[in-house]
């Protein structure tokens, strides 16, 4: 099995501000048109995919990190898995580090948020079909976690939680990656994507592979303060349309 397959993606809507939702402010966002092809988690014995992010400083409570994925199948299938996404703070490498080194994990994350709800549906390859990819994204939300407020330089890293392994869907569940890294001047990465092998929490090692990045969106949530201004000024903004009727 190739480690790295490039299979043609159509249609996979770009990771713009839509993605936030009010008040957060999109800080990080990858070149979606030089999309690059895809890699398998469960296919490649790996334990995560992941990625180094660089934030402006001063960096506040982080939002949500939207990833784009692709299922590829044989057959006409859906698949709803439960995706993990873990933070990790990084070395002088860029390199995750363990958190916790008094528990038998490999890395133990800073934070983490679940996925449940993104249904993926396959490409029915022997039906003739392609790989649409418009509604294979999901999104992970930080927004409430203190371990997730001021982190400038990070990495995010994605398991597929799929109890059954190499069994159906197998390694058709796969990241995208895309060359050219951040769109957006106030994010970067650089150091290409990470990944982390065997499948094995205990044992896993986490290693760079250059020249390529998940193809990803995140978001951060203002402070406090800066929110009610702007929510003030939206409401300002309204009266002075009513009034202007």
């Amino acid at each position: 099995m190739n480690r790295f397959g490039k299979i043609a993606l159509a249609g996979v809507a770009g990771l713009a501000a839509s993605e936030a939702a009010f008040g957060e402010t999109v800080v990080y966002q990858t070149n979606d048109a030089l999309r690059a092809g895809i890699i398998q988690q469960n296919g490649n014995n790996a334990a995560y995919y992941g990625d180094v992010v660089q934030l402006a400083a001063p960096a506040p409570q982080l939002g949500k990190i939207t990833i784009v994925f692709a299922y590829f199948t044989y057959d006409a299938e859906i698949y709803t898995p439960t995706i993990q996404l873990d933070l990790f703070n990084i070395d002088s490498n860029g390199l995750p580090v363990d958190s916790n080194t008094n528990d038998t994990l490999s890395y133990t994350p800073i934070a983490t948020a679940f996925n449940t709800t993104a249904t993926f549906t396959g490409s029915n390859y022997n039906g003739g079909g392609k790989s649409s990819g418009s509604d294979m994204k999901a999104s992970f939300d930080f927004s409430g976690q203190t371990a997730a407020a001021n982190l400038q330089n990070f990495a995010f890293a994605y398991r597929d939680i799929n109890p059954l392994g190499n069994v159906a869907p197998g390694d058709g569940f796969s990241v995208v990656l895309t060359t050219g890294g951040s769109t957006n001047t106030q994010g970067s990465t650089t150091l290409g994507y990470l990944d982390a092998s065997p499948n094995n929490l205990l044992t896993t090692t986490f290693t760079n592979q250059g020249n390529y990045n998940l193809e990803a969106s995140i978001t951060v949530v203002p402070e406090p303060a800066s929110l009610a201004l702007l929510s003030l000024g939206s409401s300002l903004a309204l009266r002075r349309r009513r009034t202007s009727w």
